[in-house]
């Protein structure tokens, strides 16, 4: 009698089964920027303009999310794998989570909620008003991203 021949290997970039460490460390790993720009900010290592930085970062963040939970459904159409759909909730809400900072701290510590300053900065740079329409159009998908849907 024969022995059965071995297992053939999953694929490590697009696995076809089940990923239990999948959503415990995307969260784990989307909140190591945000603690690591919390200890730059507690330890005063962000730079002459910390606010500016972390301004920068979080919208970098945002960003990178958006795009990344974007990405989700072509990887999937292109790879077969069911991965990227499972994630793409997650990866959208931490969109909204850093965009939400990145406007907190523009509105709440660049600008100190002097709304006239803040409608200057938006005559003056009007990406501004690009990046604050792109947040607002943001707050209803993570409003209906609730665990029911």
């Amino acid at each position: 009698m024969k022995p059965p021949p071995p297992a053939a290997a999953a694929p490590l970039l697009f696995p076809k089964g089940p990923l239990p460490w999948l959503k415990p460390g995307l969260f784990v790993g989307s909140l190591v920027p945000a603690v690591s720009l919390a200890l730059g900010a507690a330890r005063g290592t962000l730079g002459a303009d910390a606010v500016d930085e972390g301004l920068n970062r979080l919208g970098l963040l945002a960003l990178i999310f958006l795009v990344a939970s974007l990405a989700c459904t072509p990887l999937k159409t292109l790879t077969g794998a069911v991965w990227p759909i499972k994630i793409r909730k997650m990866l959208g809400l931490y969109a909204f989570f850093y965009a939400a900072l990145h406007l907190s701290t523009y509105a709440g510590l660049d600008q100190g909620l002097d709304f006239k300053a803040i409608f200057a900065d938006i005559v003056k740079r009007p990406f501004i008003l690009v990046g604050f329409t792109a947040f607002v159009l943001l707050v209803p998908l993570a409003v209906t991203s609730t665990a029911r849907m």
